[in-house]
């Protein structure tokens, strides 16, 4: 009877030290769902960002927790591109102009978080923060961001996407 307790014991320690290290070090595979950020206008500008965000979108459905995401980042580079030229194409002062570049920080930084490159999403937050139009979500990047960054640390990884052997 005392070899039962004794071996269940030892089977529980053994699971919840997995289940801690796991939970403390480990990534588990999720499905989220998460928003980009769209210009609601009818205008060329608002179509092409509706395309790009769409792309996004199927590109990152393709996305699988045990692979690695090279593939996934060199097919998103072109809209990357995009999001970046709306930086220095609305220049302006106006809220029009803000609200633009917003959504091209505020993509750009989720995009990035989830192409686990927590550096050039920190950059966006700031970016965010200093563009003045909401200052809340650049904040909310950059914790994001900083989180991702101690995780790797931690780790020694710099990727969440790894083969299962």
């Amino acid at each position: 009877m005392y070899s039962f307790y004794a071996s269940q014991f030892a089977h529980e320690v053994a699971n919840n030290s997995y289940d801690f290290i796991n939970y403390k070090y480990g990534f588990t595979p999720e499905t989220i769902t998460d928003n980009l950020w769209i210009i609601d206008s009818e205008d060329e500008e608002g179509k092409i960002q509706k395309e790009a965000v769409d792309a996004v979108k199927v590109i990152f459905k393709s996305m699988n927790a045990n692979e690695p995401i090279d593939e996934i980042a060199k097919n998103m580079q072109p809209l990357i591109e995009y999001f970046e030229s709306l930086k220095t194409k609305y220049i302006g002062d106006d809220k029009g102009s803000r609200k633009i570049r917003y959504s091209a920080y505020f993509n750009l930084g989720k995009i990035y978080l989830y192409l686990d490159m927590p550096e050039k999403a920190l950059a966006e937050g700031e970016g965010l923060i200093a563009n003045d139009y909401d200052k809340k979500d650049g904040t909310n990047i950059i914790n994001e961001a900083k989180k991702l960054i101690n995780v790797f640390e931690k780790t020694k990884l710099n990727t969440r996407h790894n083969p299962i052997h």
